[in-house]
């Protein structure tokens, strides 16, 4: 319980917080940990250092969490509800904070992967994030007809993206 207490204390303090598990770490409390932050947060990384993993997630902004009622139909077992994308500044980065309210419309025999992908004015992609929705831990196979998962994430653009038009595709 400390553990959570810590952790609500970092993300209300500060706009990016990075996890470091090493090798040996609780894997239950490890749980715990990212299911709190995927619910909470947006991740924008995952990457593995030798034995240890890190994990970064923004805490969020005024901008985020915005969503509109969109009412897209994925095959016939997925409703893809409310949506919602803000451009924010993540440091010296630009960061794109997804939202997506999904229900299943009946239950749903595979686990499918959420990707979002910015392709550049010219179709070529330049930005993606691909995950089981909420960071792996609300596989499609597990969804309850009629129950809202809210999936949130964070698409870290380059650093040398140019302006202009860029398009973002929820698959």
């Amino acid at each position: 319980e400390g553990v959570m207490q810590q952790l609500q204390v970092l993300t209300k303090s500060h706009s990016l917080v990075t996890i470091e598990f090493l090798p040996g770490a609780n894997p239950s409390v490890q749980e715990a940990i990212e299911r709190q932050l995927v619910a909470n947060t947006y991740k924008v990384s995952d990457q593995w250092i030798n034995d240890a993993r890190l994990i970064s997630y923004f805490t969020g902004a005024d901008a985020c969490n915005q969503l509109s009622t969109i009412n897209v139909v994925f095959g016939d077992h997925i409703l893809l509800k409310d949506a919602g994308a803000a451009l924010v500044d993540v440091g010296q980065r630009k960061m794109i904070c997804v939202d997506l309210r999904w229900e299943a419309i009946q239950p749903i025999s595979d686990s499918f992967t959420v990707a979002a992908h910015l392709l550049n004015p010219n179709g070529e992609l330049v930005a993606q994030y691909d995950s089981v929705p909420l960071g792996g831990f609300a596989p499609t196979s597990s969804w309850v007809p009629a129950t809202l998962v809210h999936d949130r994430f964070g698409l870290v653009l380059p650093k040398d993206l140019s302006s202009g038009k860029y398009t973002l595709t929820i698959v």
